[in-house]
C-alpha cells in the first residue's frame, strides 16, 4: 500500500545489444495500451495530480518523474486508480518492433485526504489505542471539516521494553526520492513514535529524518 507516489525499478536488455532498445513502455491498469518512455530509462516516480487530493476515489492521471533525481518529464500516464487496487504493466520494445514478456506489479493506492500526515510509528502492542488517542487529539485542534493522512508504520512491533526490532517494510529501502518527495506533499506532520532514538539502524524516524529538507524547505 502507498500514497499516491510511488516509484519502479527495472533492468531491461536485449540480445542484439542494449542499442538496438528502443523504448520502454508502461502502463496502469490498461495491458493494451502503453506509454512510451526513452530506452535508457530504468527508475521513475510516478505521483498522482494534486497528489490525488481533489479527487479522492476516483481515476486520475500520473505525471512521471525521470531517474533518481527525480526530474520533471512531460509524459503522464493516464488510470492511476485512488483508493483501488493498481497494475503496473511494464515492457520493453526493440528496433524491430518486438516486445517483451510484459511484466506487472499490483499494489494498494491509498488516496490523500489533505496536507496533514499523521504517523504511526508506535511499535507496540498497545498501538491501537495509543494511536486513537492521538488522532483524537490532533482532530481536536483543527477546524471543521479538515481531514488527515494516516500513514501506518508500526509494523512490526518492538518486543520488550528495550528490545529493537527492524524497520517497517511500509518504508521504501532507499530515501531518496521516493521517501523525501512523498514527505514534501504536507505541510504537517504529527509523528507518534515509541521509540525514536535507541536504535539509529532499526528505528523508522532517523531514516525518514535524513531526508526532511524539502519538508521544512517548503516550510513544513
Amino acid at each position: 500500500t502507498t500514497f499516491p507516489l510511488v516509484s519502479f525499478a527495472w533492468r531491461a536488455s536485449d540480445p542484439d545489444g542494449d542499442n538496438n532498445l528502443r523504448n520502454i513502455e508502461i502502463s496502469l491498469n490498461d495491458s493494451l495500451n502503453f506509454v512510451p518512455l526513452p530506452a535508457d530509462v530504468e527508475f521513475i516516480t510516478l505521483r498522482a495530480t494534486d497528489f490525488g487530493r481533489s479527487a479522492t476515489g476516483a481515476t486520475v492521471d500520473a505525471d512521471v518523474f525521470l531517474g533518481r533525481g527525480y526530474v520533471p518529464s512531460d509524459i503522464d500516464v493516464p488510470g492511476m486508480r485512488l483508493d483501488d487496487t493498481n497494475t503496473f504493466y511494464v515492457r520493453s520494445i526493440d528496433a524491430t518492433d518486438t516486445t517483451s514478456v510484459v511484466e506487472r506489479f499490483e499494489w494498494f493506492v491509498k488516496g490523500s485526504k489533505g496536507r496533514i500526515l499523521f504517523v504511526n510509528d508506535f511499535r507496540k502492542p498497545t498501538n491501537e489505542r495509543v494511536s486513537a488517542y492521538h488522532q483524537d487529539l490532533l482532530a481536536s485542534y483543527l477546524p471543521a471539516g479538515v481531514e488527515f493522512d494516516v500513514w501506518q508504520i508500526s509494523d512490526p512491533f518492538v518486543t520488550g521494553n528495550t528490545g529493537n526490532a527492524p524497520r517497517s517494510d511500509a518504508l521504501p529501502p532507499n530515501t531518496i526520492p521516493t521517501l523525501q518527495r512523498f514527505l514534501s506533499e504536507y505541510d504537517y506532520m504529527y509523528w507518534l513514535s515509541s521509540a525514536s532514538t535507541n536504535s539509529i539502524s532499526g528505528n523508522n524516524l532517523p531514516l525518514a529524518a535524513s531526508v526532511q529538507d524539502d519538508f521544512f524547505g517548503n516550510g513544513g
